[in-house]
């Protein structure tokens, strides 16, 4: 229990939006266990998936297939789809998209575990955060009125990129 109010924390206080699919990712990671596999795909406005980032214990290319096969089954409802895969369980959530990005995250996983779905629930709150998170970078970075950067966010972004 610790460790996942430990995992909200961590991403409810990201204010990065690069590194907060990988806070998500880190806390799934450890939902589910060491010999889990969480990986992050980003499907671009043409439909391709491009896997963006990995935590876990084991990722072959073979399970990357069964992956983008599976996870075209995520849709933006934050529900966590889960199946089995050659005795593996996995899953997959749509995760809110950002008002900055065209391209649509999808969370997949894959573990041994027994008791993954009953894990389902967790994750699907956890992308629910994710999704509340990005909402309020968005509120608190963007102009209300021409959804373009505020100051603030164009000079830090500034700054960074000096």
């Amino acid at each position: 229990m610790l460790s996942l109010l430990q995992s909200v924390e961590t991403i409810s206080s990201c204010r990065d939006r690069g590194r907060l699919p990988c806070a998500l990712s880190r806390a799934v990671a450890a939902l589910l266990g060491d010999a889990a596999a969480v990986g992050v795909f980003v499907r671009g406005v043409s439909g391709d998936l491009v896997l963006r980032m990995v935590s876990g214990a084991r990722i072959a290319s073979s399970e990357l297939q069964e992956w983008s096969d599976f996870i075209e089954d995520a849709r933006h409802d934050a529900a966590v789809r889960t199946r089995t895969i050659d005795g593996r369980n996995c899953g997959a959530v749509a995760l809110h998209a950002s008002e900055l990005a065209a391209d649509q995250m999808i969370l997949a996983y894959d573990v041994d575990r027994d008791d993954a779905a009953q894990h389902a629930e967790e994750i699907a709150c956890l992308a629910r955060i994710y999704g509340s998170q990005i909402k309020l970078l968005d509120y608190s970075e963007l102009d209300t009125l021409t959804r373009l950067l505020n100051r603030k966010t164009f000079d830090e972004t500034f700054d960074r990129l000096l």
